[in-house]
């Protein structure tokens, strides 16, 4: 079975930030996804941070496309 979170690790990964910044992210609550633990360890949901990588790609997207961009 395929866990359905993300380690601090893979989350700092996919962020670009270490451990630690993240860490102090999520304490000073910065951190743009929500984290939960599960017994010892901090993690966040895969679906709850691809859907925050989905909503800024389309933001991005509708910046490029009322810009001039393409002209």
């Amino acid at each position: 079975m395929t866990k359905p979170y993300y380690s601090l690790a893979e989350l700092a990964e996919l962020f670009g930030l270490t451990q630690k910044s993240l860490l102090n992210s999520v304490g000073a609550e910065r951190f743009p996804v929500p984290t939960y633990k599960i017994g010892k360890s901090r993690v966040a949901d895969k679906v709850v941070v691809s859907a925050y990588f989905d909503k800024h790609q389309q933001q991005g997207l509708a910046e490029i496309a009322g810009s001039s961009f393409f002209d």
